[in-house]
C-alpha cells in the first residue's frame, strides 16, 4: 500500500529508486508520531480507536498493533533472542504509546488479530556543504532529514568541569542533552522547574515534552529505600505505583525531607523516557548501562502513567500501572513491580 502511492515523474513506466517518496515507516519513526501527537491531526495519530471501541472488551477494537519496516535489534550486551528478533517485524502498540514486541508474540491476553501499517514520506530539510536543502529534493534516496530530536552525550569530570561533546566509553559521570525544539510546538509544554511533574496519564500536556532536557547522571543518584512515611501512610517506594502515589501526596515538594531525584531533577514523564531509551539504546559506547539493569522485572520508572491502566481505566487492564525501562526494553510496568535507582532529568534552556 505504501509503495502504491508513489509516481513515475520522468514517465519511463517504472517507478525508480530515487522517485520513492512513500515507506512503511519504522518503529522509531512510529514512536516519533506518538511523540508529537499534539500537533497531528486525529485521523493521523498513532491510535486510532474510537471512544466506543476503547470502551470495549473486545482486544481486537480497542487495542490498535502496527507493523513496523524493521526488526527489532536487541542490546549488544545480550544477543540470547538475536534469531527470534531476526525472523519478525516489529510492532508498536499504538494504545501503549511506546511499547512493542516482535510480530510473532505469545501473550494470549495482548495479542491481537488484526493488524495495520504506517505510510511516511521525509519531510523537512537536510545539510549539503553547510547550507540547509529541502528533503524533497534530494536526489540521493540514501539521504536522510535532519532528526526531530538529538542528543549530546557529556561528562561530569571529577574537578566539577563537564566535557562536551564526550566521545569516551559510559560510566557513571556520563549524562545526556536532548534537544527537542524541532518538534511541532503544540506538543512541547512549557518548562518545569525545582519540583516534580503533577500525576497525569499519557494524554496529559504533562506527558509531553519540553525544547530540551538534560539527564542526571548515575554518580549523583541515589537508591531509594522500601518503607518510607509521609503524613501517616508508609509507602514502599521502591514499587512503581507507591512512589508514584507519595509523589502526588507531597506534590509540590510538601516534603521538604525527603526528595526522590536530586535537586532540580524530577522522574521523567513517559516521552522523555521513549526518547532516552531509542537514542541510547543505540549507542555503541556502552549507554544502554543507563536505562537500567538487563532484567525486566526490575524497571526503571517513570512519572506517567496508563489511562488504561490501574491509575485509569481500572477495568481494562488492572494489574498495568504505567511506563517503565530496562536495557531491554520499554515496557508498561504493573503497579507493583520495582526499581533500584530512579533516572532523574531536568528542563532546560538551550
Amino acid at each position: 500500500s505504501c509503495l502504491s502511492r508513489n509516481r513515475d515523474n520522468d514517465g519511463d513506466g517504472i517507478i525508480d529508486r530515487d522517485e520513492i517518496r512513500w515507506y512503511m515507516a519504522s518503529d522509531i519513526q512510529l514512536i516519533g508520531v506518538f511523540l508529537g501527537s499534539y500537533g497531528i491531526e486525529g485521523d493521523a495519530r498513532l491510535y486510532q480507536r474510537s471512544a466506543s471501541d476503547q470502551q470495549s472488551g473486545d482486544k481486537d477494537k480497542w487495542r490498535q498493533h502496527i507493523i513496523a519496516s524493521n526488526r527489532f535489534i536487541y542490546t549488544p550486551s545480550e544477543q540470547a533472542d538475536w534469531n527470534n528478533s531476526n525472523k519478525y517485524p516489529r510492532v508498536v502498540w499504538a494504545e501503549e504509546g511506546v511499547n512493542g514486541s516482535n510480530l510473532s508474540y505469545k501473550s494470549n491476553t495482548e495479542q491481537t488479530t488484526v493488524f495495520s501499517t504506517r505510510c511516511v514520506r521525509n519531510l523537512g530539510y537536510y545539510m549539503e556543504g553547510g547550507q540547509r536543502k529541502d528533503i524533497t529534493l534530494a536526489q540521493d534516496p540514501n539521504v536522510e532529514p535532519v532528526p526531530y530530536a538529538t542528543v549530546i552525550r557529556k561528562h561530569l569530570n571529577t574537578d566539577g568541569t563537564v566535557t562536551s561533546p564526550y566521545t569516551g566509553a559510559y560510566d557513571d559521570n556520563t549524562f545526556y542533552v536532548f534537544d527537542c525544539s524541532r518538534i511541532n510546538l503544540a506538543s512541547i509544554r512549557e518548562p518545569v522547574e525545582g519540583h516534580e511533574l503533577i500525576g497525569h496519564d499519557e494524554n496529559s500536556k504533562m506527558a509531553c515534552l519540553s525544547a530540551a532536557f538534560e539527564t542526571a547522571p548515575m554518580v549523583n543518584l541515589v537508591g531509594i529505600g522500601t518503607s518510607y512515611t509521609f503524613n501517616g501512610i508508609t509507602y514502599n517506594l521502591q514499587k512503581i505505583d507507591e512512589l508514584n502515589h507519595y509523589l502526588d501526596a507531597s506534590f509540590p515538594n510538601l516534603d521538604s525531607g525527603f526528595r526522590v531525584c536530586p535537586e532540580g531533577y524530577r522522574l521523567p514523564n513517559v516521552r522523555e523516557m521513549s526518547l532516552m531509551w531509542t537514542s541510547l539504546a543505540a549507542m555503541t559506547t556502552g549507554d544502554h548501562a543507563y536505562l537500567g539493569t538487563m532484567n525486566d522485572n526490575v524497571v526503571t520508572p517513570c512519572r506517567t502513567h496508563w489511562s488504561k491502566g490501574f491509575d485509569g481505566d481500572a477495568t481494562k487492564v488492572n494489574d498495568k500501572w504505567g511506563w517503565g525501562m530496562s536495557a531491554k526494553h520499554l515496557l508498561m510496568s504493573s503497579r507493583t513491580q520495582t526499581y533500584t535507582k530512579p533516572r532523574c532529568v531536568k528542563d532546560i534552556t538551550l
